[in-house]
């Protein structure tokens, strides 16, 4: 995914954003091509941020599907090729994220 990880660090001992590697590390190991991130940035710096964006795409990039759960639109605008809003477990706009605004969302 591009970022480093010390293979010999226990994850207790890591910070949330050296945690959230060491899951991506885990799962693309395990050969999933399907990940799913909820509220993925909620509490990492913006640098960190900027380092988790900069994975993922290149994870997508490899042919990785990505799928996010967030609540910060300019994020999920800027890093979602489609936009899905649900509403009450109900979908309520299905987008291309070039098509879209936070107003609109």
């Amino acid at each position: 995914a591009g970022f480093s990880l010390d293979p010999h660090a226990r994850v207790g001992s890591l910070s949330v954003a050296g945690r959230q590697r060491a899951a991506l590390v885990n799962a693309l190991c395990r050969g999933a091509r399907l990940l799913i991130l909820d509220e993925p940035a909620a509490l990492l710096s913006p640098n960190e941020t900027r380092d988790l964006w900069r994975a993922v795409d290149r994870l997508a990039a490899t042919g990785v599907t990505l799928l996010f759960i967030t609540h910060r639109l300019p994020e999920a605008i800027a890093q979602a090729r489609r936009i899905v809003v649900l509403r009450r477990g109900r979908i309520v706009l299905r987008a291309d994220s070039d098509s879209v605004s936070p107003d609109d969302l």
